[in-house]
């Protein structure tokens, strides 16, 4: 039987070597989650390209 660990979808950026930061401090866990979702929204839009259909059809029929 074979297994596979999927990765998660997002890290978890409030624990750093085991110990969760801003255990207490609410203000201080949403600073690091929207720093994450920040990031994340810039990742989105820089990996986002559109390509004409053509181009694309092109590229399967060069043969």
């Amino acid at each position: 039987i074979a297994s596979a660990r999927l990765s998660p979808f997002r890290k978890d950026v409030l624990i750093k070597s085991g110990k969760v930061i801003g255990a207490g401090d609410v203000g201080r866990k949403k600073k690091l989650l929207e720093k994450q979702k920040e990031g994340k929204k810039k990742m989105k839009m820089i990996g986002k390209v559109e390509i004409p259909k053509e181009a694309f059809l092109k590229l399967f029929n060069k043969k």
